[in-house]
């Protein structure tokens, strides 16, 4: 209910979210190179850059550089007097009907459908994925239950999950993305006591009553940090998913291990509410960005063609939100104490 007051109050301002292409698009540049090669029956190295002009500038040098050295390492390219040609690792990988793969190139939200005995729960952000520990498998909640995840196919985008109690990860409900900021801020304002721009109905009127009355801390300007005696720490951030995901890890990254993160707010496991608020205060967000699977690099189309190292920072540039956890990171810290 909340977010659909938030996103009609948005729609009063006028408001129209921006889309953005991806960061970084470094796969795609190795994409854009094996096809520029398949155009001219080979080009030489130095032509490659007066081919794409002004579009392969968005993939900084030193990336390009390192790909393409990397491609004719494993055999994906070749060359031939200082000519490129796509090489015979590169012929098993996208030579199938007549490299049919190198035509469709396009970036797909980083989202997987979640799966129980056949019957599809909803979708979850690859950030959901990451589990406490190596030994521990992670569990996830859809529809206000909680799902271990038992097998993560990534080839074909799907989760299976089974039944299990307790609390989990993805607590926005199976929804198609992440909330973003500007949502979950126009969410927060209405909880804060602004009046919703649309009719009600008793039902609505009654629980937006009892979650105002639940969050009687929240006040659209400073950053809730609440304690209760089960030593956790929540922190309504009302920043969206990412951001709540990019400050969990940060914390985790300073011995506070994350509970739960949502789209409004994140739970840590600790009993000093001042040194959370320290933690948070101190995140860094140029660098913030969320805990990711290991093998999430089999998601980005075109992953063989990277190196590891630069596999992993597109996908940590397409997760990371920096204005978003900024904008968390330097509100007013507001310490809350509730007894249970």
């Amino acid at each position: 209910m909340i977010t659909a007051l938030a996103v009609t109050d948005l729609w009063h301002e006028g408001f129209v979210e921006r889309v953005l292409p991806p960061p970084r698009p470094t796969h795609l540049y190795a994409q854009q190179v094996m096809a520029l090669i398949l155009q001219e029956r080979g080009i030489a190295l130095s032509e490659v850059g007066k081919w794409l002009g002004s579009v392969a500038n968005e993939v900084p040098e030193a990336d390009r550089i390192s790909v393409v050295q990397h491609m004719l390492e494993i055999g994906i390219l070749s060359d031939d007097a200082g000519i490129i040609a796509i090489g015979p690792h590169g012929e098993r990988a996208f030579g199938r009907r007549n490299f049919m793969g190198l035509v469709a190139a396009f970036a797909e939200p980083l989202l997987l459908t979640v799966d129980h005995a056949g019957m599809e729960l909803g979708t979850i952000h690859p950030a959901s994925l990451v589990a406490p520990s190596k030994v521990v498998s992670p569990v996830i909640l859809l529809g206000g239950r909680s799902w271990k995840v038992t097998n993560v196919d990534w080839p074909h985008h799907r989760v299976s999950v089974v039944p299990v109690p307790g609390g989990g990860k993805s607590r926005w409900l199976g929804g198609v993305r992440m909330l973003s900021a500007k949502i979950c801020r126009a969410a927060e304002k209405i909880i804060a006591g602004a009046e919703p721009r649309c009719l009600l109905s008793q039902r609505a009127t009654n629980q937006l009553a009892e979650l105002r009355e639940r969050l009687t801390f929240v006040d659209g300007i400073s950053l809730p940090i609440v304690a209760d005696n089960q030593e956790s720490v929540r922190i309504w951030s009302f920043g969206g998913g990412l951001a709540s995901a990019s400050i969990a890890e940060a914390a985790r990254a300073k011995d506070l291990p994350t509970i739960a993160f949502d789209d409004f707010s994140l739970t840590v496991r600790a009993s000093d509410i001042a040194q959370v608020a320290a933690v948070i205060g101190a995140t860094d967000a140029g660098s913030a960005h969320p805990a990711l699977p290991k093998d999430l690099s089999n998601e980005l189309k075109f992953s063989l063609c990277l190196p590891t190292a630069i596999s992993e920072a597109v996908l940590i540039a397409r997760t990371s939100v920096p204005d978003d956890v900024a904008d968390i990171v330097r509100r007013p810290r507001k310490t809350v104490r509730i007894p249970i």
